[in-house]
């Protein structure tokens, strides 16, 4: 499938990665949510639940990436003549 490469369109996925990314930070520095799974001092460390918030937002960036830059398929029987649709599943 070809993908779309435009300034709006990058500009758009960039716009969404980064607030992915500052969401799930967000999300991280303001939560204490399970277990802690990596210790970084003896007061830090990262929790469960920061695991689950960037995993998501790295799941919504990509689903929004992937729509905003793979064109929609049309249906094989609608073929586009100039201004006129023409439609040859009625034949």
């Amino acid at each position: 499938m070809p993908v779309r490469f435009d300034g709006v369109r990058i500009l758009v996925c960039l716009s969404v990665w980064v607030v992915a990314a500052c969401g799930s930070l967000l999300i991280a520095a303001r939560t204490t949510v399970g277990p802690v799974v990596l210790d970084l001092s003896h007061n830090h460390g990262i929790h469960l639940g920061d695991v689950v918030a960037v995993m998501g937002g790295t799941v919504w960036a990509a689903v929004v990436t992937i729509a905003v830059l793979v064109p929609v398929r049309e249906h094989p029987a609608t073929v586009q003549s100039g201004d006129r649709v023409l439609n040859h599943s009625n034949e």
